[in-house]
Order: structure tokens, then C-alpha cells, then sequence
């Protein structure tokens, strides 16, 4: 029974108080809600004001983290469907429409849109919405340029100090059979493995977004190129896991860098072409 009066006065602390006649809704802060608890009770009940600011605390705390959770969940979902092109180029969005898509309020959708206008993903249009940013040939090729420098850095770490298990476990993209949609993920997942085998995480994070980015640029391309047959690229994998595993670090390094100018030469001319291209 004690334990039960102790949460109801913690779920009950000053959420709602008279204004006049009419109830004003308020968002608890620390202060307030530790002010609330100690007002109500007298100084001989230390014990049952501790379990209740206990209680309380841990209701805030808790809300708190699910408001955390679900601003990063949204934002996470939100540049996914940019990234893989559910969400096209050039595409407007509105933040209603967004917030029914996700069946969530428009609070984290706009906190989320205003962190992927930082990541010049998305453009405010004032009084219209949002924008899906076009793929400029010039953010391209600045994309893939960074990522012929940072790449094998990854690697030439990874070849220097990965455990052999890790360039071991590499063996599992040796081979692949799939669609382009499968193959963009397995692309996606080696390049990922390639990054993290460096053992270091800020580079690891970096070259991430950067492959995370390069979807988009796959996706556009890939709709432009008939008849892609993957199995050149895979062969390139298996050749740079070849050398890796060597801890051959001239080798490894001659073949990502061939592998990444590859890409941009077969990139470049495939964005050109689309219409959704600036």
C-alpha cells in the first residue's frame, strides 16, 4: 500500500495546476517537481519523501530518454528514406505530412529536418516546407574525392593493427548473389566492415557517412546504367580482402584507390544524365 501512495504522488507532482478556472498543462522540471514533494510533506517523513523523489525522479528521467530515443529514431528513419531514394531529389516534404508518415507529433520531425539541413540533405523553403536537396555534380565528386582519401587510411590502419579475426571475418563478402537493391546493401556492409576493421572510431564515423551518402549517388547511377553486372566490383572486394589479409599494405592501398576511381568514372557520366541532377 505504501509503496503504491508513493508512485501515485510521484505520477501526480505538479503536471497540472489551476490557472483561474482552467487547468494549464506544464512540463515538469527538476526543480519544481522536488519543490512540489518536499511542500507536502512534514520533515518526520525523510524515509517516504526519499521513495518519493525517487519515484518521481525516475518518471522524469524515463520520459526524458523515450523523448531522446524517439527524436534520434525519426531522424535516423527520416535520412534512410532520403538516402535510399524513398524520398527522391528534388522532392518537397511537409512537416505534417511527415509526422503522419512516422505516426509521431511534429516536434522530432522538425528537429530532425533541421539536422539534416545541416547535412545539406534537405533545404527550408520558407511557407512551403522542405526540400530533398538535388545531387550537384560538384558535391559528387567532392563526396567520392573525400572518400579516395579517407578510405584507405581505414584500411592501411586496419592492415597495420586488426586482429587477424577481423580481417578474417571479412571473407564473408567474397562472394555475392542478389538484385541491385541487395547488392547496394552488401556494397554498403563491406565498405562499413572496411571502415570499422581501422579500430579507429572517429574515422570509422566519418567514412560511414560518407559511404552512407554515396547510396544516394549508386541509386541515381545505377538507373542509368543497363545491364549492371556487379561481379567486376565483387572481384575488386575479394582482391583488396586478398591483400588485407596479406597485411600487404602497397597492394591494399593501389586497390581501393583503384576501386574508389572506378566508381567516380562510372558515377559522374550516370548523374549527369538524370534529370534530377544540378
Amino acid at each position: 500500500m505504501e509503496q503504491d501512495q508513493r508512485r501515485a504522488v510521484a505520477e501526480n507532482l505538479s503536471i497540472h495546476s489551476p490557472v483561474g478556472k482552467k487547468l494549464v498543462h506544464r512540463k515538469p522540471s527538476l526543480v519544481r517537481l522536488l519543490a512540489s514533494v518536499i511542500r507536502g510533506f512534514p520533515a518526520s517523513s525523510s524515509h517516504f519523501l526519499v521513495d518519493v523523489i525517487f519515484h518521481a525522479c525516475q518518471k522524469l528521467v524515463g520520459k526524458l530518454d523515450f523523448t531522446m530515443l524517439l527524436r534520434d529514431n525519426i531522424y535516423d528513419l527520416l535520412r534512410d528514406d532520403i538516402l535510399t531514394c524513398r524520398f527522391a531529389p528534388g522532392d518537397d516534404m511537409r512537416e505534417q505530412d511527415l509526422a503522419e508518415r512516422y505516426a509521431v507529433s511534429r516536434q522530432p520531425v522538425r528537429e530532425a529536418l533541421l539536422r539534416l539541413e545541416r547535412e545539406h540533405l534537405v533545404t527550408v523553403q520558407p511557407r512551403q516546407g522542405y526540400r530533398v536537396n538535388p545531387i550537384s555534380l560538384g558535391d559528387a565528386r567532392d563526396l567520392l574525392r573525400f572518400r579516395l582519401a579517407l578510405e584507405p587510411a581505414c584500411v592501411a590502419e586496419a592492415i597495420e593493427h586488426a586482429p587477424a579475426e577481423v580481417l578474417t571475418a571479412l571473407d564473408e563478402f567474397r562472394t555475392f548473389v542478389g538484385n541491385r537493391e541487395e547488392f547496394i546493401t552488401y556494397n554498403r556492409a563491406f565498405h562499413t566492415a572496411l571502415a570499422y576493421a581501422s579500430g579507429n572510431r572517429r574515422m570509422a564515423v566519418a567514412a560511414c557517412d560518407l559511404i552512407g551518402q554515396a547510396d544516394r549517388l549508386v541509386r541515381v547511377s545505377l538507373a542509368n546504367v543497363k545491364g549492371h553486372d556487379p561481379a567486376q566490383l565483387v572481384a575488386e572486394h575479394a582482391d583488396l580482402i586478398d591483400a588485407m589479409q596479406r597485411r600487404d599494405g602497397r597492394a591494399a592501398a593501389r586497390i581501393i584507390r583503384a576501386h574508389i576511381q572506378k566508381t567516380e568514372k562510372r558515377v559522374l557520366p550516370a548523374l549527369a544524365r538524370n534529370a534530377i541532377i544540378i
